[in-house]
């Protein structure tokens, strides 16, 4: 069995072929750029595409000699598509902020223990894309009069292969109209308080359900094989978790330019400063604390302070300032919360006439550390029944694990388990 991976993330599409027990051949990368604009988060859906192509051409004629494709991507990542499945937005990401407005009116209409209870989560702006829809629903009406399909990635990569209009269970709850805890469908009330049309909504699958198969046109487009089965897929933070194992009380931290601590659990406790999703296979769910800018705000620092140096020195340097003692204070909310409807953001304080980059540097270090132990804490705290082995992928070359993790004996003693290419390698699973 050979199934081809594909791994939209938040910076870059990752691909590679799966052979034996879901062990990757090359690792393809290929960036994209995001755009940042005050509040607002996006990418250009024809970089991702762009990315896309480089990488199967990377990976050469080995992505016509799978069995199926299977697919997972950040989330969430909203747009909105035409009749003929091309985005007419933007991709708006996790990190934007533009739509507190929304996210009030979407909570005031539904109330905000209702609102929890349904969705799982509160409709936080930018982490919850209903108050991404309810923005462009108001500020862009001639767009989306246009749409005929709106999702996240996963839709429109679907849409774009196989001609397929569906979602699994863990992109639809990020979607935040969807009946999350009870895995139920599409809420009728959530819909009806956002303003959604519902023929927009995809149908929702299993993450393992095959979606469709590729079409004569993506073939050609996309050098793949017609009538190959392509999988739903499923969020990244799921198929890294699916790698992990996803047993309740499994825990998984996955470092990047968001950080994620997510738990596997059976029985959802919604928290209004946790994200609660399904896995997307089952009855599964996920409980997710993030730092919406960790190793984005450490690369913050190296593009603003430390411009001259190379990714690799400035990790260097990183090692050395991480722990160090500072009068500096850093508020590391660079890209908001994704747990707040109202906007939070980033400072500094304490600079004086003797401070340093290296001040800065290692105040914001120690500002990440104890962002992630406190939410540590919080999980511990709402869920008892959790095993002291982490598996944890992402961030290790960069040092970023090791900073987040800094403040972690103060709430248990853990055990760290590595894993590579955690997202393509849950994507094995899904076979």
């Amino acid at each position: 069995m050979k199934l081809l991976a594909i791994d939209i993330g938040s910076s870059s599409v990752k691909a590679a072929v799966l052979t034996g027990a879901g062990t990757p051949r090359k690792v393809i990368g290929v960036p994209f750029p995001t755009q940042y604009d005050g509040t607002r988060a996006s990418v250009d859906a024809a970089e991702v595409e762009r990315a896309l192509h480089q990488a199967f051409k990377q990976i050469g004629d080995d992505r016509r000699e799978v069995d199926a494709i299977a697919i997972t991507t950040m989330a969430p990542s909203w747009l909105a598509m035409d009749k003929a499945g091309r985005a007419i937005t933007p991709v708006v990401t996790h990190q934007d902020r533009r739509a507190i407005e929304e996210a009030k009116q979407i909570e005031a209409r539904v109330g905000k223990r209702r609102h929890l209870q349904l969705a799982g989560n509160r409709p936080f702006p930018g982490g919850i894309s209903s108050t991404t829809w309810r923005w462009f629903d108001r500020h862009e009406k001639s767009i989306m009069r246009r749409a005929d399909l709106v999702g996240h990635l996963s839709t429109w990569f679907l849409r774009r292969v196989c001609n397929a209009r569906v979602a699994d269970p863990s992109n639809a709850a990020f979607m935040g109209a969807y009946e999350s805890i009870t895995l139920k469908g599409w809420s009728e009330e959530l819909i009806e308080a956002v303003g959604i049309r519902r023929s927009l909504l995809p149908e929702v699958r299993e993450a393992n359900v095959i979606a469709g198969h590729v079409t004569e046109g993506a073939a050609s487009a996309f050098g793949l094989l017609a009538g190959t089965p392509v999988l739903t897929g499923c969020m990244d933070g799921s198929a890294a978790m699916l790698a992990a194992g996803a047993k309740p009380g499994q825990m998984l931290n996955v470092s990047g330019s968001t950080d994620v601590l997510a738990l596997a659990i059976d029985h959802p406790k919604p928290h209004e400063s946790l994200l609660t999703r399904p896995l997307g296979v089952g009855k599964r769910w996920l409980a997710v604390s993030t730092l919406a800018a960790a190793g984005s705000a450490l690369e913050w620092a190296r593009r603003t302070f430390y411009a001259e140096l190379s990714p690799a020195d400035f990790h260097k340097q990183l090692a050395k300032v991480a722990g160090r003692s500072t009068d500096v204070a850093f508020d590391p909310h660079l890209a908001g919360s994704r747990v707040m409807i109202d906007e939070r953001s980033g400072a500094i304080a304490g600079l004086r006439l003797g401070s340093t980059r290296d001040d800065i540097l290692a105040a914001l270090c120690d500002a990440l550390s104890t962002a992630s132990g406190e939410r540590l804490a919080l999980m511990t705290k709402q869920y008892r029944k959790i095993s002291p082995t982490v598996v944890t992928t992402g961030g290790v070359q960069s040092g970023l694990s090791k900073v987040l993790q800094r403040d972690w004996s103060t709430y248990g003693r853990w055990r760290f388990s590595s894993l590579e290419h955690a997202t393509l390698r849950g994507l094995w699973q899904l076979l």
